[in-house]
């Protein structure tokens, strides 16, 4: 495994943990199985398209997909993980900060690396959480009343 990523896990587990700044754990134990999914996805589409379009996807929060989890949650995680000095930023900030890195980054290719290693990193770091499935207590399709 790269060491790059092996170095973000103590990272991302503490990001996790930290329930104040993060919200993919409400309890600093568990976590949604549908952000595992979800950060898979993110890295997809990372490779498959490109940063900006990735990042400008999960800065909306998806109305009813996923199990209803804020994918902004995951961006804002990976973004503590790839600028760590900047702290926790609002997810608008996110979006704000990756355009303007890649306006003046002369490798945009490093920092594509740079955020697939931090998804990595956290989908990693949920093994260390107890993983949970939502119950879908919405009335979309397939409910009885």
């Amino acid at each position: 495994m790269n060491r790059k990523i092996d170095k973000l896990i103590p990272k991302a587990i503490d990001a996790l943990k930290d329930t104040a700044n993060c919200k993919i754990s409400t309890d600093g134990r568990s976590i949604d199985s549908a952000y595992r999914s979800a950060i898979s996805s993110f890295g997809a589409a990372i490779t498959l398209g490109s940063l900006k379009a990735a990042v400008a996807v999960f800065t909306k929060d998806a109305e009813g997909g996923e199990a209803g989890i804020k994918r902004s949650e995951l961006l804002r995680a990976i973004h503590f993980l790839v600028f760590e000095n900047e702290g926790w930023l609002e997810k608008a900030e996110v979006f704000n900060r990756v355009i303007a890195e890649t306006a003046i980054s002369a490798n945009e290719r490093s920092l594509r690396r740079r955020f697939i290693n931090a998804a990595v990193a956290l989908k990693l770091a949920m093994n260390a959480f107890e993983l949970t499935k939502k119950e879908n207590t919405g009335g979309g399709e397939g409910a009885e009343s």
